[in-house]
């Protein structure tokens, strides 16, 4: 059975031209399964589509016509992503706050950092980037972030958080992103489970102590897997050196 969508609808004046000008746009349906919705993507001739069979996408303005006369039939379109383009998406799921509509900081600040095209999800309750160049380690799955460059779709809304064009981030802050919001299983030096998160550390990643400089070294080293704690060491003991 297919749900008529209650979320965001697709704004066609906010889509970026680059991603307007590649034909790899699809339609996409809200598909109940359980207690989740699914999002099934459509060819725009009513048949199953494939993000990994080019012959079921489209142009965007075709899908686009489609979305506009089903009368609700299609929740909204989404676009394509391969490895023979530089595109790749993050998702942050869930990262609004319920009560206040706000959204999680460390995201704000993830997003403002990477400096490329963000729009809230079909659902409102997340955040997507759109932006170019591949992952650094491919794609990334975690509580919070999920985050692919191929193989995938992603939903278009068009309400764009920042109005930016779809740019190629800092490789580095890519990569600190990627290290805070899916950091590899910490361990300690016995083998055991890791100790505790650090507050010091995370006040930096989350943009509660603003120093650039700081942010790229803590996250690089989150994302190598070493532990909070030893990474707090390691930084206060460079922090005082440069001090």
């Amino acid at each position: 059975m297919t749900a008529h969508w209650q979320g965001l609808k697709h704004l066609p004046g906010n889509i970026p031209p680059d991603l307007k000008a590649v034909d790899q746009w699809l339609l996409w349906k809200a598909v109940p399964r359980g207690d989740r919705v699914d999002k099934v993507p459509y060819q725009v001739n009513g048949e199953l589509a494939s993000s990994t069979n080019p012959r079921t996408w489209t142009d965007y303005e075709t899908a686009l016509a489609v979305l506009e006369e089903s009368n609700g039939a299609y929740a909204g379109l989404g676009f394509v992503l391969t490895n023979t383009d530089d595109f790749a998406a993050l998702d942050f799921d869930h990262v609004v706050d319920p009560e206040t509509g706000a959204l999680n900081p460390a995201v704000d600040r993830a997003v403002g950092s990477l400096h490329s095209y963000a729009e809230w999800s079909p659902s409102g309750t997340g955040v997507r980037v759109i932006l170019r160049g591949g992952l650094p380690n491919g794609a990334v799955t975690s509580e919070t972030l999920q985050a692919w460059d191929w193989g995938r779709f992603v939903t278009i809304t068009g309400h764009s958080l920042n109005g930016s064009a779809v740019l190629a981030p800092d490789a580095d802050t890519l990569k600190s992103v990627i290290g805070y919001f899916s950091p590899p299983k910490e361990r300690s030096a016995t083998g055991g489970e890791a100790p505790e998160r650090s507050e010091w550390v995370d006040n930096i990643l989350t943009g509660k102590v603003l120093h650039d400089s700081l942010l790229r070294l803590t996250g690089s080293l989150v994302a190598k897997g070493v532990p909070q704690r030893d990474v707090e060491a390691m930084v206060r003991a460079l922090k005082d050196q440069s001090a």
